[in-house]
């Protein structure tokens, strides 16, 4: 049950009173007359779904720094010269 407390408080402070309005009606059914081991299953898919909405939101933030830098890099190429200095350090590399 903890996990769903800690929901509960997660939703209050995010400002969706309505999401966790009826997560405290289900919490207070699930104590009503359900098995400890049900309650136990309930926790673990919720904890699950928190996890994967915490992992998308790390892998769009990543996406979206990447794209950043990309069009960074189109908008202000290497100067002319870096080309050369690239040719001369193949050119060493040769040797």
């Amino acid at each position: 049950m903890s996990v769903l407390i800690h929901l509960e408080n997660f939703l209050e402070k995010r400002g969706r009173h309505q999401q966790a309005q009826v997560l405290r009606k289900t919490q207070q059914k699930l104590c009503g007359g359900i098995s400890e081991d049900m309650v136990q299953h309930l926790d673990a898919i919720i904890h699950f779904h928190y996890r994967m909405t915490q992992a998308e939101q790390l892998e769009t933030a990543f996406l979206a720094k990447r794209a950043a830098v990309n069009k960074s890099i189109e908008e202000y190429p290497p100067p002319p010269e870096m080309a050369v200095l690239q040719q001369e350090l193949k050119e060493l590399k040769r040797n």
